[in-house]
């Protein structure tokens, strides 16, 4: 046994009890249900296809070029450029898709979502000066992240409307009369994970107002902005900013599947550096990435290219069955917890949310909600959920639960539900003797 070696508790509490155990507990049930993790839809993921896009990439590259098609090739082989070799595919997808216009060097590409939020606030956040603000509750990416290298982190409170902005502005005031001050603002302005509600247009606006007033940047995770089941695809920040402020961070996990592993930051701000001079912001980010995984693997990157090149550089017809397919998903499963759970004499304190988009419901319990349950739900009813407590920074949602219904299949929500019904029922009986 090695004696006196200190780690990181950080990383030990945030890893182990969140991301970790949810992670695990699939395995160990491997026949239980699952509402537990937000994953895509696996019969849309046409990987064998996508995997030959490689060749439309080769081929995009080939013209106007005087490389051969085994240079090109070889070329994405090789070591290759830290920020990216689909930069000016990824400018033309966001432009078409999201209305956002960027420059091809304003465009990092990373491994997933995650190393992104990685970089950018090892990069522009202070541990001894800055405080980062996020959603309370919130997707635990990058509070985790931030967590295990202690930088200094508080959560806001988030309604109806995504991100409270009258408790945001109080803890700007407040924060902002101290020692440190608030550098970033992260927030999931659609269809948030793991709550479900998406920020009004016209808090968007007022949220770049409070950022250009208090002077912090905005990290927009927009992983879920084009999956709207009732409503128009609302727009992003990043398209809104006219002041520079928002870093949007994007992904192709749920558009496509996470095997690809690639996400990417689009950052236009300009910063000054230790000498005084005038640089653009994803240049040090660049840097950062440098010294970690040097640069994305190509070749995934290649077979991205291949796919936006081979649908014009727009997703949004790709994915319209996709999405047909989780509007109905979702729709099931209310009609599920109508049948199954609303409207009895022993569900009375039982509510749950009803989104419009994304891949989650919200459920409040009147009794308390752990590790414990999860496991005994999967053991005795054979079905798996996640505890709202996971994604609070504090002691919030203990009775409060998440669903999500993305990759499970019809036959199987309608059992599940069930299932969960039982579980519920049973729970609030003992409670009761």
């Amino acid at each position: 046994m090695i004696k006196d070696y200190n780690i990181n508790q950080n990383l030990s509490v945030n890893f182990n009890n969140a991301i970790g155990f949810l992670n695990g507990i699939q395995f160990n049930y491997p026949e239980a249900i699952s509402f537990l993790a937000g994953q895509p839809d696996e019969d849309y993921f046409n990987i064998e296809a996508n995997m030959l896009q490689f060749n439309k990439f080769v081929e995009y590259r080939l013209v106007n070029s005087e490389k051969t098609r085994l240079q090109v090739i070889n070329a994405i082989g090789q070591y290759n450029k830290t920020a990216g070799i689909i930069n000016d595919i990824l400018v033309k997808y966001v432009h078409k898709d999201y209305n956002i216009t960027v420059d091809e060097n304003e465009v990092l590409v990373t491994v997933g979502a995650q190393e992104a939020f990685a970089i950018i606030v090892s990069t522009i956040c202070n541990i001894d000066e800055d405080i980062i603000l996020v959603e309370n509750p919130g997707y635990v990416g990058l509070s985790s992240f931030a967590k295990i290298y202690d930088y200094s982190i508080k959560g806001i409170a988030i309604d109806e409307q995504g991100i409270n902005l009258e408790a945001l502005e109080k803890t700007l005031i407040s924060s902002n009369e101290g020692d440190k001050k608030v550098k970033l603002v992260y927030v999931i302005p659609d269809h948030q994970n793991p709550s479900g509600v998406s920020m009004p247009t016209e808090n968007r606006l007022k949220l770049l107002a409070l950022a250009e007033q208090y002077n912090f940047l905005i990290v927009e995770d927009s992983v879920y902005n084009n999956f709207s089941y009732e409503e128009a695809q609302l727009p992003t920040l990043k398209s809104l900013d006219t002041s520079n402020r928002v870093i949007y961070v994007g992904s192709f996990s749920k558009s496509l599947f996470p095997g690809l592993r690639i996400g990417f930051i689009l950052s236009d701000q300009i910063i000054e550096n230790s000498n005084g001079e005038n640089i653009p912001l994803i240049q040090e980010m660049t840097k950062v990435k440098s010294q970690t995984t040097n640069n994305t693997p190509s070749i995934t990157q290649a077979i991205l290219g291949g796919i936006l090149v081979d649908l014009d550089f727009s997703l949004r017809a790709y994915n319209t069955e996709k999405l047909k397919s989780y509007k109905n998903k979702l729709q099931l499963m209310l009609s599920c917890l109508d049948e199954y759970v609303g409207n009895k004499t022993w569900s009375e304190n039982i509510f749950w949310t009803k989104p419009k988009g994304g891949f989650f419901i919200k459920m409040k319990l009147p009794f308390t909600i752990d590790k414990n349950e999860v496991i005994k739900c999967a053991k005795e009813y054979n079905v798996l959920f996640c505890p709202m407590s996971f994604f609070y920074l504090d002691d919030g949602g203990t009775n409060e639960l998440r669903l999500t219904f993305s990759n499970v299949a019809p036959k199987a929500i309608r059992q599940g539900v069930k299932n969960l019904s039982n579980y519920l029922k049973n729970q609030i009986e003992q409670s009761k003797h």
